[in-house]
């Protein structure tokens, strides 16, 4: 899941264009002086942050924009990149609404507790400590915010890096511990603007290979980056077009642990790679000429791969700057933000369908609009299509039943390109015939239809 080394004078120009990272958005971060622990005698409020000791990392409050004013989050940003990029969060699942009067603090137990402004405990480790040595909360020039004793700094009870949220960062394991059953995995955000767990994830096969699976709502496995060949993996084939100068892979599998890490190798390069709304894992390196984020690889590659990305009676098209949109017939849901993977959202029928067996003869009948596709997703939960011009070419069609005014000419004769079925949308059943003509099928789909 991880990228191999490039030099950013080599980014081809199809990468440069995609400069749009959902987890690089602005937000809003509560800024003062700082420093980099907390302790039992110096919490950490609304109006402090700590910052790593080499200025590399800050930790404190932010909201993101767009989001609901009441919402703010604990998080882990990079400093020195003016673009405000979380990349953990504490209370994705509990925002607070006021962070003034909310604190992270060190309890009676030892353990890092973030109250709300109600003094109620949200977010907080669970270690128990042998000794009764205080401890402090610590953020480092890695990124990692850790617990760890104050008499002993690179002891750590607890790590960020071992609760990753959305992002994987140089230095830290993505897999899991055979011993503790502790499983490191990225899920993204529910929405660019809410940070609580959304529908894709991805994480070490747990069977024990060497491999990343991508999961839907954790139960649907929609794609692998294939094995491991000690540079690439065999299904990223574009990891070998970069020269090995940016980053550095090492894999691990032992009788206690089996996970990946990466390094950057050089201290400058600031690079990530990141789980987006969109169920694509991005490879990003910081240009500071463009003052902005560079993706180098996307994992996967194909956006339309992407299990459920647009919902149901949609159209996924690759290349698109908007690459989902609603078939004939079918409005978006939502406005603004789609809530990508979300299988409730996508469109709905412009016109309903009149019940079965309570329309008028009179009634103009329902048609059925052939859909030229490149592919048939499983299930048909969307539809990844190619752009207009390539339909004749394509030799597949599905039919879509719509309400008879959706048509300018009803008796037009309508033929399909293929034989065969699919499950379009909310399971209804869609048959795909050949046609001799409007009355044969109409007959015939309402008899498969229903």
């Amino acid at each position: 899941m991880a990228a191999t080394s490039f030099a950013l004078g080599t980014l081809r120009p199809s990468y440069l264009l995609l400069l749009l990272v959902a987890t690089s958005g602005i937000v809003t971060p509560l800024l003062s002086q700082a420093t980099d622990t907390v302790s039992r005698s110096q919490p950490l409020s609304g109006d402090r942050r700590l910052v790593s000791q080499g200025g590399k990392f800050a930790l404190g409050f932010f909201q993101p924009v767009g989001g609901t004013p009441d919402r703010w989050y604990l998080a882990v940003w990079f400093n020195k990149v003016p673009k405000l990029t979380p990349v953990w969060v504490a209370n994705r699942v509990a925002p607070i609404s006021d962070p003034k009067s909310s604190e992270l603090r060190i309890s009676e137990d030892g353990n890092l507790v973030l109250y709300n402004q109600l003094n109620s405990p949200i977010w907080f480790t669970n270690i128990t400590s042998s000794t009764s040595d205080p401890t402090i909360g610590m953020i480092l020039d890695t990124g990692n915010f850790v617990l760890t004793l104050a008499s002993n700094l690179t002891n750590f009870l607890w790590q960020s890096f071992d609760e990753p949220t959305n992002v994987w960062l140089p230095g830290a394991k993505l897999g899991w511990n055979k011993i503790t059953g502790l499983n490191r995995r990225l899920v993204s955000w529910k929405t660019s603007s809410d940070p609580s767990p959304g529908y894709y994830s991805v994480e070490i096969d747990l069977g024990g290979s060497n491999q990343f699976l991508y999961r839907w709502n954790n139960s649907e496995n929609y794609w692998t980056t294939g094995s491991w060949t000690g540079t690439m993996f065999s299904g990223v084939p574009e990891m070998a077009l970069y020269p090995k100068s940016l980053l550095t892979y090492d894999y691990v599998n032992n009788e206690q642990e089996n996970y990946f890490m990466y390094r950057t190798n050089e201290s400058k390069i600031i690079a990530m790679f990141s789980m987006e709304i969109v169920g694509q894992v991005k490879a990003v390196s910081w240009m500071e000429s463009a003052q902005d984020w560079v993706p180098f690889l996307a994992m996967p590659k194909a956006q339309c791969s992407v299990y459920l990305v647009c919902g149901t009676f949609s159209i996924c098209t690759e290349n698109a700057f908007t690459f989902c949109s609603c078939i004939r017939g079918f409005s978006q849901q939502y406005g603004g933000d789609r809530l990508y993977g979300n299988s409730s959202e996508g469109c709905t029928r412009n016109v309903g369908l009149p019940c079965a067996g309570n329309s008028s003869r009179k009634e103009k009948v329902d048609g059925f609009y052939a859909l030229a596709v490149a592919n048939f997703p499983d299930n048909a939960w969307s539809v990844a299509a190619a752009s207009d011009n390539e339909y004749s070419s394509l030799g597949q069609s599905i039919y879509v039943r719509l309400a008879a005014s959706e048509f300018s000419s009803p008796t037009k004769t309508r033929k399909a390109l293929v034989t065969g079925a699919a499950i379009v949308g909310d399971g209804t059943l869609v048959a795909v015939k050949k046609l001799d003509g409007i009355s044969q099928g109409d007959k015939e789909f309402r008899a498969e239809g229903n």
